[in-house]
């Protein structure tokens, strides 16, 4: 601790640099920043004003997954990275636009999608967040549609989305779209060298 003295230290700037913890938490029936979880556990550290969670286990009621989490106190930089099955609308809470809101709205999923990727940005500044990695999903509804199967990587940046190497089935039909993006603030789709067997007007629909 800085010399005691008459006045108060700069506790952000004197000490918090200067504090590390170490341990271990678990917990159930919680929520983070708006989002509930069933159960959660892992290891955490605390050095040079950054946190560390390497092995969070995380369980709701639509699914289970791995992170590992980097904050960065001074700058409010966060990194997740995310391994396991969980159904995107549960990060609504963290949206702060109406457009990928409205977009995940129209998505039903009896069984979560698969997804490894990375959620990087900075707290209290939405338009900073961006988020990167590979989906897989089977039998879900897109606007009321039934979609046997959808498989890609995407990223997600200042309301555009943005795919590749995209296979969409539906029973014997399918869609392969090697590049593509989706505005989700115009909502026009642009797609490059895409191969369809589907049927235009279910293409038209959804």
């Amino acid at each position: 601790l800085p010399a005691w003295t008459n006045t108060q230290p700069h506790w952000r700037e004197e000490v918090m640099p200067t504090i590390e913890l170490a341990g271990d938490f678990a917990g159930s029936d919680g929520t983070f920043r708006g989002i509930p979880v069933a159960y959660a556990r892992s290891h955490f550290a605390l050095s040079n004003m950054m946190w560390h969670l390497p092995d969070l286990f995380v369980k709701r009621a639509d699914g289970e997954a791995t992170l590992a989490y980097t904050g960065d106190m001074s700058t409010h930089d966060f990194l997740w990275r995310v391994d396991g099955r969980l159904d995107p609308r549960a990060l609504k809470p963290l949206l702060e636009g109406e457009a990928p809101k409205r977009v995940l709205d129209q998505f039903e999923f009896p069984l979560a999608p698969t997804v490894q990727g990375e959620i990087r940005g900075r707290w209290h500044q939405p338009e900073a967040i961006g988020c990167s990695g590979r989906v897989s999903a089977t039998n879900f509804t897109f606007r009321g549609e039934l979609c046997s199967e959808l498989s890609g990587a995407a990223s997600l940046t200042n309301s555009i989305l943005q795919f590749s190497d995209l296979l969409v089935r539906q029973g014997g039909q399918q869609i392969m779209v090697p590049r593509g993006s989706f505005d989700l603030t115009e909502r026009v789709v642009y797609v490059t060298n895409a191969i369809s067997t589907m049927d235009p007007d279910l293409v038209t629909r959804v």
